[in-house]
């Protein structure tokens, strides 16, 4: 009886092994999906799914020693009328498996920023069981093609790149796919994405151009589904909306270290005030000012570029402090808005 007791355990403890023999998964017949791409073809109401896939090699730890990025990496791209159907075609199109579980970011066109594409994007993504809703977003004006089609300058590896470790910068404020759902369906709420771009002036061998990858601002996406870009080079002011610690920032003949930065939003019966609390050290005073006439001088110049792009955004019916989904309807419009400033300069 004893003996049987044992045999019996041993057979329940191996049974998964006989039973499910077959259920591993061979990486050489599967495809990993790193990065999608969405346009939308507004004329021909169509919209177009590009697929960025690296080599199943290229996610071992083979991946980091290659210097030729298209020996890594290649694009599908699929077209339909329906999102759904251009979404799932991929698999019917190919004879291999296709996994969602490396997914990193998605690209949105601005083409494709628009109330029925973005909501189609939306709904079919949060009910897809394969896909791990804590993928990045970003926006572009580039064609994805382009993004997709960098030219590798040096031996870096695909996978050290935006598309697919955008970790890797530290000076913007990344969003996923949790974010934006958590918030696309507020009422008067506006919601920034970075925005990537391909350029083609930084990097150069041999006389040759190399198209790189570049962070460079923020799309805002209002509640209408509108979408406007600011490029961080032509408005600097977007640094303060973000406020994110650890950055060196020149200001006129200044350079601080930003150590951190909050700010909150007060509402007043006449005028709305936001206050910032910012805490930096000097690290650039060419005239060897004293330190209490630099901090004056920079808690006004920081006033005066945040009220200024306050003033950019909302002749543009932008909100971007969300004054009228956190006050009221319309408060950007019918109040006074300050901005005051608290530094902390050492």
């Amino acid at each position: 009886m004893k003996k049987l007791i044992i045999t019996l355990i041993i057979i329940v403890a191996f049974f998964p092994f006989f039973t499910k023999k077959n259920d591993y998964k061979d990486i050489s017949k599967v495809v990993y999906i790193s990065s999608i791409g969405l346009d939308y073809d507004e004329n021909n109401k169509e919209y177009t799914i590009y697929y960025y896939i690296l080599n199943n090699f290229n996610l071992t730890g083979a991946q980091i020693s290659s210097s030729n990025i298209d020996d890594l990496s290649y694009m599908v791209k699929i077209s339909d009328t329906n999102f759904a159907k251009a979404f799932s075609s991929i698999i019917k199109k190919t004879n291999i498996g296709i996994h969602y579980t490396h997914l990193k970011t998605v690209i949105l066109s601005n083409n494709f920023v628009g109330q029925i594409p973005i909501l189609d994007f939306y709904n079919y993504i949060r009910d897809l069981n394969q896909i791990y809703l804590n993928f990045y977003l970003f926006t572009t004006d580039s064609k994805i093609e382009d993004l997709y089609n960098i030219q590798n300058f040096s031996d870096v590896s695909a996978y050290h790149t935006i598309l697919i470790n955008p970790n890797l910068i530290k000076t913007y404020k990344l969003v996923t796919f949790i974010d934006f759902a958590k918030e696309i369906l507020k009422p008067n709420y506006t919601f920034l994405i970075p925005h990537i771009s391909s350029v083609s002036d930084t990097f150069f061998k041999q006389d040759k151009e190399y198209l790189s990858l570049e962070m460079d601002g923020y799309s805002i996406l209002q509640n209408d589904y509108s979408i406007k870009t600011y490029i961080t080079k032509e408005y600097q002011s977007l640094r303060w909306l973000m406020n994110l610690p650890d950055q060196h920032f020149q200001i006129d003949e200044y350079e601080i270290y930003l150590k951190d930065g909050k700010y909150k939003i007060k509402n007043k019966e006449d005028k709305i005030i936001i206050y910032y609390k910012l805490s930096a050290v000097l690290n650039l005073n060419p005239k060897n000012e004293k330190l209490v006439d630099v901090k004056e001088k920079l808690e006004k110049k920081i006033a005066d570029d945040i009220i200024e792009f306050i003033t950019l955004t909302k002749d543009n019916n932008i909100d971007i402090f969300n004054l009228n989904y956190l006050i009221s309807p319309n408060s950007l419009f019918e109040k006074k808005i300050e901005v005051k400033i608290n530094l902390n300069l050492n």
